[in-house]
């Protein structure tokens, strides 16, 4: 097995803190302390999100790793959502 392949440069952006807020916000705070309101409306509709829309359930949201997560395996990779919105 290839060993290069599996060490990497790539700083992973952890997320340590997800708080769920009001109209289906996430108030996300991430290991270097950097802190993002992330709004999932437009995610909402999608099938894989829809459970969301019941805000008992939205609000079941944790960390995962580097996942923001909630039951039933639906999630977001909180990675990515560090780099989009800067």
């Amino acid at each position: 097995m290839n060993k290069d392949v599996y060490d990497s440069n790539v700083k992973l952006n952890i997320p340590v803190k997800v708080i769920p807020l009001e109209n289906y916000h996430l108030y996300i705070e991430y290991e270097d302390g950097k802190t993002i309101n992330f709004d999932m409306n437009s995610f909402l509709n999608h099938p894989l999100f829809k459970p969301l829309k019941e805000k008992a359930f939205f609000d079941l949201v944790q960390i995962n790793g580097s996942s923001i997560s909630w039951p039933n395996d639906i999630d977001i990779c909180a990675d990515s959502l560090y780099e989009f919105i800067k």
